[in-house]
């Protein structure tokens, strides 16, 4: 049961790493129009990167 607490709370991690950043890409498209979302897909991108870096260097 500990293991199973231990990888819900990677999960989260990794959730809110990623919306944290498609968030914070929003806002930078909110700000900064244009054509493409380029703000929400680097930022989506940067969020992923991010919770993987923090996820495996855990483990």
């Amino acid at each position: 049961m500990k293991e199973w607490g231990k990888y819900m709370g990677v999960a989260f991690e990794m959730i809110a790493t990623v919306l944290l950043f498609v968030l914070l890409g929003r806002w930078v498209d909110y700000q900064w129009p244009m054509k493409f979302p380029i703000g929400t897909f680097l930022g989506s991108l940067l969020g992923v990167g991010m919770s993987l870096y923090v996820i495996l260097k855990k483990f």
